[in-house]
């Protein structure tokens, strides 16, 4: 029995809930049981406590990022794992039980294109810090199409993947790809006239 579904289902026979402010705001988080569609309107009255934090908190919730540095780094794992052969894994005397279509490094590649030319818009304002760091950052009032099509591309054959194969031994940086891919999807679904693209660039000269 899960805890979690528990306290669900023992909510429904309450008169108050106290909660964070993600399960009710919160695009992810929020509890669909109450809010999803066929809700009678006006059924809940909610008292927000410490709400000069609401705005930062939803904005923070309507907002998502990819890392190109993250992205190469879970690329990295594809190609060791393909580099230095299935013997050092899980599976040293028989074939990777691999269903459907591969989730290969090179299938990450459309991705890290689209935020590498994100990237190069910030070398007019880059400067190097005390730090040695260079730093630049853009903004742009536009979706970032290329990018939100090729993060959607890779989250389906991600999802499928993980799907078809829950006991391959990339599946953790699997599921940590899906989960960022996801979390910029669903930002980008609700882009419009109110959002803004950052854009930010860090690395050493």
């Amino acid at each position: 029995m899960c805890p979690y579904e528990l306290s669900l289902d023992l909510s429904e026979y309450c008169e108050l809930i106290i909660c964070d402010y993600n399960y009710v705001f919160s695009p992810t988080a929020r509890l669909r049981r109450y809010f999803g569609d066929g809700e009678p309107a006006g059924r809940y009255v909610f008292l927000v406590d410490e709400a000069h934090n609401l705005p930062d908190r939803v904005r923070e919730m309507y907002s998502g990022g990819l890392s190109l540095a993250a992205v190469r780094g879970i690329r990295e794992s594809f190609l060791r794992f393909e580099q230095e052969g299935r013997e050092k894994y899980l599976f040293p005397d028989e074939d990777l039980p691999v269903r459907g279509e591969e989730l290969t490094a090179a299938a990450l590649e459309d991705v890290i294109g689209a935020l590498s030319q994100m990237a190069a818009l910030c070398a007019g304002t880059a400067v190097t810090g005390t730090d040695g760091v260079r730093r630049g950052a853009a903004l742009d009032r536009t979706c970032p199409d290329e990018l939100i099509a090729a993060a959607d591309a890779l989250s389906r054959r991600c999802a499928r993947w993980i799907r078809n194969n829950p006991e391959h031994p990339l599946g953790e940086p699997a599921a940590a790809l899906f989960r960022m891919l996801r979390e910029l999807l669903t930002a980008a679904s609700y882009y419009d006239r109110g959002y803004v693209t950052y854009i930010e660039a860090v690395g050493r000269t």
